[in-house]
């Protein structure tokens, strides 16, 4: 069997195995320490890992009612929501403050939802349009904002392309004409991916209607694999093979349709490393365009590991490398750099069950640290502060309000940096320029749900105090009013996510009777 045939959902089962063992070998170490109230101990097993991927958002002791059922993505945002909600409820229960309607449905209310449940889209076609030209079915107006479009909004995310074949593609008249005749070149290679991109997303956040050109694009995509041959030089072919592979899994990071994912990552990874053997094979150095290509599969990779919570050690022993290589070079790319420490961060919250606050802080880079919330605080800083939520999101002192200053000042600084996350995605939205929805539908309802938290620890540690009577009301209330409106932009493009819209109003609703 060769390397490429390994799967990475093979070599993920294979990595629960190896942490399901550690986990053990770890109680059967920690089993003379006693627990602490401060945090919950204790690693899940994956059968309950596995269960908390849904939420169950009423509870069937209190409410006579059927619960919903709702999915949220990995188990971490459902618990987080669980615990956030939980504590709103017990806080409601013990002050006689009403419940919200949404927490006490009638059974006629689940009548209701059911026959308007949301349905896929479906679009009549009555041709076959495999049988004509792409340029036939695009206008050469459309086809060259489509090119527009993904140069003002992936390449500068995702440089998939080498950068000497990206002007030209803005050349020409008729782009689509001219790649049905060059489509055995690298630039006809090139002008397919843009085009399966581009066209991916915009029938997303446009029009539905270029569904059928995104598909046929697609296509086109999976065949350059099979005429890369073409090309002679190994190198190349693979290099076109890996980048191939790369679009395609950016497409399925835009628009989840058929679960390949983690596949395609795994492939286009393993057939990164053959392309690297090459090049170290006629002892040749790794160029601009090999570092671009892995730069744009490693950031797909961390964030695509990082939202499921598996574990990926390839990746993150070249977010090392590459971090060590471009620190000695006087060049650190911060979104890498972001991307190794998120890793290292999750890594420790699986494996220690009490981390000390310190410890988990020292694992920002100095540069990203923060001192003061009152200066502006770049993406880079509010990313890493916001991973650290665990420490208070799941502190028995926090939901009692017993925090002490050092924990506090940090408390401070990771739901304003938690603000600042949900600020840089409406800025993004507002541009249309977030790739994958589903994944910052999960950023965004996490960053306001630690807002959340922070508003009712506020509330609770002090009898009839209001947050919004220190910081102000809109202080207080602009993060929530942004997560709302920003997951309902997501829902109006990407059905799933009206699940995160049910569940973040529920929190709002008893959010009112806090602040």
């Amino acid at each position: 069997m060769s390397r490429s045939d390994l799967t990475s959902s093979y070599l993920y089962s294979l990595q629960q195995e190896k942490q399901r063992l550690e986990r053990e070998i770890q109680h059967a170490t920690d089993n003379s320490h006693t627990p602490t109230d401060d945090f919950e101990v204790g690693a899940h097993s994956q059968q309950a890992l596995e269960q908390d991927y849904h939420l169950n958002i009423t509870h069937q002791d209190v409410l006579l009612s059927p619960s919903r059922t709702v999915y949220l993505g990995p188990g971490s945002m459902a618990r987080l929501l669980e615990r956030v909600l939980k504590r709103m409820v017990h806080w409601c229960l013990e002050n006689n403050v009403p419940m919200p309607d949404r927490l006490l449905p009638d059974q006629s209310s689940w009548s209701i939802q059911a026959e308007h449940s949301t349905t896929v889209k479906s679009f009549v076609i009555t041709h076959d349009p495999r049988k004509l030209e792409l340029q036939s079915l695009v206008p050469a107006s459309t086809q060259r904002a489509l090119i527009d479009h993904y140069f003002k909004t992936v390449s500068s995310e995702y440089t998939f392309l080498p950068s000497e074949l990206e002007p030209p593609l803005l050349v020409h008249e008729n782009p689509l004409r001219w790649y049905s005749a060059n489509k055995d070149e690298p630039g006809g290679f090139a002008m397919s991916i843009v085009f399966a991109i581009s066209s991916t997303l915009v029938t997303r956040d446009v029009d539905s209607n270029l569904s059928i050109i995104s598909t046929r694009c697609l296509e086109e995509v999976r065949m350059v694999a099979q005429r890369t041959q073409s090309l002679g030089d190994p190198i190349e072919s693979t290099r076109w093979t890996c980048t191939a592979l790369g679009a395609l899994a950016l497409c399925e990071l835009i628009n989840p349709l058929f679960g390949q994912l983690w596949d395609l990552l795994g492939k286009a990874l393993s057939t990164l490393d053959d392309l690297r053997q090459e090049y170290e094979l006629i002892h040749r150095e790794m160029d601009d365009d090999f570092r671009r290509l892995e730069r744009s599969l490693l950031k797909m990779e961390s964030a695509t590991a990082l939202h499921f919570r598996r574990p990926s050690p390839f990746c993150a022993m070249r977010l090392r490398t590459i971090s060590e290589e471009a620190s000695s070079s006087g060049h650190l790319p911060d979104e890498l750099t972001v991307a190794s420490h998120l890793l290292d961060l999750a890594e420790k919250f699986t494996i220690s069950p009490r981390p000390p606050e310190s410890t988990f802080e020292r694992l920002i880079p100095v540069s990203m640290q923060l001192t003061s919330i009152n200066s502006p605080i770049s993406i880079h800083s509010a990313t890493l502060y916001t991973a650290l939520h665990p420490l208070m999101t799941n502190s028995d002192a926090a939901s009692k309000g017993i925090l002490n200053d050092s924990s506090m000042r940090l408390f401070h600084v990771i739901a304003h940096s938690a603000s600042a996350v949900i600020d840089h995605f409406a800025r993004l939205d507002g541009g249309r320029k977030i790739i994958s929805l589903w994944m910052a539908a999960d950023r965004v309802l996490e960053a306001g749900l630690v807002w959340a938290s922070y508003l009712m620890y506020h509330r609770i540690t002090t009898p009839g105090y209001r947050p919004s009577d220190s910081i102000g009301t809109r202080v207080a209330m602009s993060p929530v009013l942004k997560v709302s409106a920003l997951l309902a932009s997501f829902s109006a493009r990407w059905n799933s996510a009206t699940a995160h819209v049910q569940a973040w109003e529920t929190v709002v609703e008893l959010l009112w009777s806090l602040v």
